[in-house]
C-alpha cells in the first residue's frame, strides 16, 4: 500500500486526539506538507520524522518511539491508496 500524505492529513482530525497531554496535529501537518515538498513520501519516513518532533517538542516523554507507534497505528490505514 502506497502512503498518501493528502488523505492521512484530511483524516488527523477524526483519528488523533491528545496523546500524553499533547496534541500532535499541527506536528503531523507539518511533517505531511515537509514531505511532500521533498518527495521523500513513505511510511517509514513520515515515522522517522515524527519521532525527530516529539523528541524535540517534548521532553518529558521517555519512549518517543511507542509515542510515535502509537499514533502511526492509529492513522496507517487511512494513509494508504
Amino acid at each position: 500500500m502506497a502512503f498518501n500524505p493528502w488523505k492521512c492529513g484530511k483524516c488527523l482530525k477524526s483519528q488523533i486526539e491528545d496523546v500524553q497531554g499533547h496534541d500532535p496535529r499541527n506536528w503531523i501537518k507539518d511533517i505531511l506538507w515537509d514531505m511532500a515538498k521533498s518527495g521523500h513520501i513513505s511510511g517509514s519516513t513520515f515515522k522517522k520524522k515524527l519521532e525527530k518532533k516529539i523528541r524535540k517538542e517534548i521532553h518529558d516523554v521517555t519512549h518517543p518511539e511507542e509515542y510515535c507507534e502509537n499514533i502511526w497505528n492509529k492513522i496507517k490505514h487511512k494513509c494508504g491508496t
